[in-house]
């Protein structure tokens, strides 16, 4: 099996590209299971990542951006016929060309991965999205064999009156530690500080009733955005400052550092795809307490590996309490951090998200 991953920019996993980051997971776990993996990249930057696992291709973008390039159009030709063509992102101009192009070499299986950019919060503030839409994206879709979705929040009219071969796979994460280390009653948040999708202010005023209804726990967040200064704002408002920690932006060791530490992870998004970060925390044995746009509520569930909570005040600060009162029951929070790590070990793995491309997406 022969699979091309086709990705528009200066594809490098080491940056802040969480797409790139799952392209690069996938095709590395797919080399594993001894599939023919290659990224091919269209960029004009003369930079080009070289991974050990699989082949990285970059051929250079047309300056008329609705069409491909001579270089593109030699790289298809020298393909199987066979070969899988796996497209992620949209909005992309010359995506239309590109299929139509690989599509009369006689390729008969193309998957496309919208990473989360078609969800009607996005689309409803963007008129340019939707015109564009109109004209472009909607054939994209259609002339996909099979649309990968992350999570069900991305179904909506737009995907659904374009194609009906649709297929749900979330992604996936390395397989932490199990081991569990002693932990003070940290509830932590990791990722871009933007109030609009990841509901930070509700997060913030819940935060502020659990601590004024006597609530003992911290709150710890990493990661950086647009709305920290609002946050901060936030946070002086409720008159808490001296219960919150902001950890900057946290990478590598210092990043897992982070998560081991945390009792609680938080993510209280008002529309997402699948938070890798939660899947990390879950990863080192953190409960999670999320609401059900995450696209995890059915895994916590499943695993009862931490609570679900709604785009609301009062409820987030219920959910803390009841946090809190897990934490204080020693057997039962170790018996629920358990059940984090296992949600990972014995699912959302990339080894098992591996499985599922080849039987879902790949498969003719």
């Amino acid at each position: 099996m022969n699979v091309v991953h086709v990705v528009r920019g200066d594809f490098n996993p080491n940056s802040l590209n969480g797409v790139y980051k799952v392209i690069d997971s996938i095709s590395k776990v797919l080399t594993s299971k001894n599939i023919n993996v290659c990224v091919l990249s269209v960029s004009d930057s003369n930079n080009i990542y070289s991974p050990k696992e699989y082949r990285h291709v970059r051929v250079k973008e047309s300056k008329a951006l609705f069409f491909t390039t001579k270089e593109f159009r030699s790289f298809i030709d020298r393909q199987s016929v066979n070969t899988i063509y796996h497209f992620h992102s949209v909005f992309i101009p010359w995506f239309l060309s590109a299929m139509k192009y690989i599509k009369s070499k006689g390729c008969k299986h193309i998957v496309l991965t919208p990473h989360g950019q078609y969800v009607n919060e996005a689309m409803e503030k963007s008129l340019k999205k939707r015109i564009f839409f109109s004209f472009f994206d909607s054939k994209v879709i259609q002339n996909a064999d099979v649309i990968h979705l992350i999570g069900k929040t991305e179904l909506n009219n737009y995907i659904k009156n374009n194609n009906k071969n649709i297929k749900f796979i979330p992604n996936g994460c390395n397989i932490g530690n199990s081991k569990l280390q002693e932990r003070d009653l940290i509830f932590s948040y990791l990722g871009r500080l933007e109030i609009k999708q990841k509901g930070l202010d509700l997060l913030v005023k819940a935060f502020g009733k659990y601590k004024k209804n006597g609530g003992i726990g911290v709150l710890y967040i990493a990661g950086n955005g647009p709305d920290k200064k609002v946050i901060e704002d936030l946070i002086k408002d409720e008159n808490i400052e001296k219960y919150i920690v902001f950890k900057g932006v946290v990478y590598d060791d210092k990043k897992w550092d982070f998560l081991k530490e945390s009792a609680f992870f938080l993510h209280p998004s008002l529309w997402d795809v699948v938070p890798t970060a939660c899947m990390e925390a879950a990863s080192c044995s953190v409960p999670l307490i999320i609401t059900e746009e995450t696209n995890l509520g059915e895994y916590v569930l499943k695993y009862q590996s931490g609570f679900i909570i709604n785009k609301d005040v009062k409820d987030i600060s219920d959910k803390l309490f009841l946090a809190e009162k897990i934490f204080k029951r020693s057997d039962d929070y170790k018996r629920m951090c358990h059940n984090s790590y296992k949600m990972i070990h014995d699912e959302l793995n990339w080894n098992n998200i591996g499985n599922r491309f080849i039987n879902e997406l790949y498969s003719f």
